[in-house]
Formats: structure tokens, C-alpha cells, sequence
């Protein structure tokens, strides 16, 4: 079972502005073997928004799952799914997915202080490439649809 609950308020001052932001999650998470890992949960996610005298919240629940296989070693596939459906306005009701090749590797150093022995420490890098989907399907103008390649590094 995983669980997580994060909050974030940012307030500006002298004008009154305040965005405040909450989430909770609940899920299973299931390994098969030391390879591979599936995760599903669903997110209940909150936003409140002050300016001067204006107010709006926004609520969305959103259900998620994850798959995860490490192929090697140093090498793991990722993919993902959720669907956000907006407790208020249907335009924002969304699926979003994607996939991810990544491969890892330890960056040896090593360090000797004066007088000392050496000592040998390693730190993970990771190389991430993917492309993520996002679909807006009661969008009625204009794209609805949006792909996105991606790269990252990844230390520590």
C-alpha cells in the first residue's frame, strides 16, 4: 500500500494574493520479482486561489498507474497512464500517458585527505529519454492533443 499527502501555500504580500495547493494518494504497488514493479493509485487533488478580493478553487480526482522494468542492470523502462476528470468544468478533463528508456551508471571518485588513506565513493547519474502524451478530449477549438519528447540527467 503507498499513501502520500503534500500542500504547498505561497502568499504575496502587501496586495492579498494566495495560491494554495493540496494532494492525497492512496495505491498499490505490486513487484513481480526483482524486475518488474506496477503501481496504481488515485490522487484527490486541491487548489485554492486569492486575488484582492477574487476567489476560485479547483478540484480534480485523479486515477494513475505506473509500470516499471528494470531490463538490466543499468538499464530500466518506464511507462504511465492517469486520467483527470475535474469535479467542476469537463474542458480540462484530461489523458495523459507516457514512456521512458533510462539508463544509469556510477561515477567513481576517489578522494584522499592529507595523511590518510583513500576512500572510494560513488554517486548515480541517470539518462532518461521518453515522450509523454496529453489529450484534452472536451476541448471543441483548436489542439487537444499535445506530444512531448523529453531528456533528462538525473544526479543523485
Amino acid at each position: 500500500m503507498v499513501t502520500g499527502w503534500a500542500a504547498r501555500d505561497l502568499q504575496f504580500h502587501p496586495i492579498p494574493r494566495e495560491f494554495y495547493f493540496t494532494s492525497a494518494y492512496a495505491g498499490i504497488e505490486h513487484q513481480i520479482g526483482r524486475d518488474i514493479k506496477f503501481r496504481v493509485q488515485a490522487e484527490d487533488i486541491r487548489a485554492w486561489r486569492v486575488e484582492i478580493n477574487h476567489f476560485a478553487i479547483a478540484q480534480a480526482l485523479r486515477p494513475a498507474g505506473t509500470f516499471d522494468w528494470q531490463v538490466t542492470r543499468n538499464w530500466s523502462v518506464e511507462a504511465t497512464a492517469a486520467y483527470s476528470r475535474n469535479m467542476a468544468w469537463h474542458v480540462y478533463d484530461d489523458i495523459e500517458g507516457g514512456f521512458a528508456v533510462s539508463y544509469a551508471m556510477p561515477i567513481h571518485r576517489t578522494y584522499k585527505e592529507e595523511g590518510g588513506d583513500p576512500v572510494e565513493y560513488q554517486y548515480p547519474i541517470r539518462f532518461s529519454a521518453g515522450m509523454q502524451q496529453e489529450t484534452f478530449f472536451n476541448f471543441t477549438q483548436g489542439r487537444n492533443q499535445a506530444f512531448r519528447p523529453y531528456i533528462s540527467i538525473n544526479i543523485f
